[in-house]
């Protein structure tokens, strides 16, 4: 706003004295209006206003273009402390009034949101349940303060109270802001459909701007989605496998990038008995995206199909991520354990069958040479290093020494397992018969008495 250029002509300062009189008035109604619907930005002006009424009794048109002046600057109190004095100071019209009336209340309802957003940045969700209440109380039909509300009942873990809240508001009048905010509170209690429909409502509705509807429109795909999984869930559960194949190649093409529906999807074909579909699916998503889960998943899959090497290298490239909480970690770990214990169980029956077959070979008189009784020592070694607690490779080695006349290493070997403890009746009598052998016999008889009582370690 341009202030007027006022000249004085020589001899004629009352006249200017009255017409500056006559021109302030007129300014502090001009600035009034214009502050009212909607405020302008004064700037420096206000400090030029200020100057111009300095020294005059202020006008009720002068408080409330303050009031609006102030609460743009978001000096809330000030803005309702002049707005206060303005209608108490009366000479405003009706339409005045009332726009300065709901001043005040926008302005309290500003200070009332900025103590709940204070009270949940303090994680205090008692005071702002207390005060989102005082803001519904004070204005019962507004919709802002019942989104407010509804807000603070659902942090504070009440959704079905938000909820309720906010169909009251939507049965007085729908917004699109109240049908939205109820779309997502009924996606979060798992009323997908419900959520759907108020999602799309909002949309017809309008009052959104550009990103809420970005936002809602991706709402109603998730919700979509989220109804779709739990018709796979449900078909599961009633064992309806069909069902849930087709609903949940439905979740996967409504959202191919996902990692759930694609878990859900590899499960129902696994069982289907279809795992190699199943290991095909993931494969694919995995390529585009190789999250720990959809890893994790495969290597059971793997595991299954009795591919220990893939399935450990899954396993392996799934603990390497992030996403994993404890207990899939620890699930994780212990398959791996016990692939391992698999794999070095399996390498140790096949060292134990070759150690066997050739000393199945001596006692046909098809008599072993020292290298055929190496090669039988060699696997029953690498066998107890697998698994240290085999009996019937500790059993292999010593043959196969005394065979290579190797006595006192196989006395050796057999001690060492014993000293292990467990079921080692008959490692003492096979010592014991060596012990006899090599003329021992006070320690052949202990070891057969110990042997014959069942005696463990």
């Amino acid at each position: 706003m341009r202030f007027p250029v006022i000249r004085f002509s020589p001899g004629s300062v009352l006249w200017g004295v009255l017409f500056l009189s006559s021109w302030l008035v007129t300014f502090d109604r001009q600035c009034f209006a214009q502050s009212a619907v909607p405020l302008p930005s004064f700037g420096a002006e206000e400090h030029s206003f200020d100057a111009m009424t300095l020294g005059r009794p202020s006008t009720s048109e002068s408080l409330a273009m303050r009031g609006f002046t102030l609460r743009q600057e978001n000096d809330l109190q000030g803005a309702i402390d002049n707005f206060e004095a303005a209608l108490r100071k009366g000479g405003l019209d009706r339409e005045q009034e009332r726009t300065v009336q709901s001043a005040i209340i926008e302005a309290r309802l500003q200070q009332t949101v900025d103590r709940i957003e204070k009270a949940f940045d303090r994680n205090d969700l008692k005071t702002a349940l207390t005060e989102a209440r005082n803001a519904v109380d004070w204005n019962p039909t507004a919709e802002y303060p019942a989104l407010l509300l509804a807000d603070a009942l659902a942090r504070s873990g009440k959704q079905d109270q938000a909820i309720a809240v906010l169909s009251a508001t939507i049965a007085r009048q729908a917004s699109g802001q109240s049908l939205s905010q109820r779309g997502y509170l009924r996606r979060e209690v798992g009323d997908p459909r419900g959520a759907i429909n108020d999602f799309e409502a909002a949309l017809r509705k309008g009052g959104l701007d550009a990103e809420q509807v970005t936002a809602v429109r991706s709402a109603i795909a998730e919700a979509q989605l989220q109804l779709t999984v739990d018709g796979v869930e449900a078909a599961l559960n009633q064992d309806d496998l069909s069902t849930a194949l087709a609903e949940a190649r439905k979740a996967t093409a409504l959202a191919p990038q996902a990692e759930y529906p694609a878990l859900l999807l590899a499960d129902v074909l696994n069982r289907s008995g279809k795992r190699s579909d199943a290991l095909a699916e993931l494969s694919a998503v995995i390529a585009r995206e190789p999250t720990s889960r959809l890893l994790a998943k495969r290597g059971y899959l793997y595991r299954d199909d009795d591919d220990i090497a893939n399935a450990m290298s899954d396993f392996e490239a799934a603990l390497r991520r992030n996403g994993l909480d404890t207990v899939e970690r620890r699930q994780i770990e212990a398959a791996k354990d016990s692939l391992k214990k698999l794999t070095a169980t399996r390498q140790v029956a096949k060292l134990l069958e070759s150690g066997n077959k050739l000393l199945d070979r001596d006692d046909r008189d098809d008599a072993l040479n020292a290298a055929d009784l190496d090669r039988v020592i060699s696997g029953a070694h690498d066998a107890l290093r697998l698994d240290p607690s085999s009996h019937s490779a500790t059993h292999l080695l010593s043959v196969a020494l005394i065979r290579a006349g190797r006595r006192d290493e196989a006395l050796g070997a057999l001690s060492q397992a014993i000293a292990r403890g467990g079921d080692v009746g008959a490692l003492l009598a096979e010592r014991g018969f060596l012990l006899r052998d090599m003329g021992d016999f006070v320690g052949a008889r202990r070891d057969f008495h110990s042997a014959m009582k069942g005696y463990s370690r």
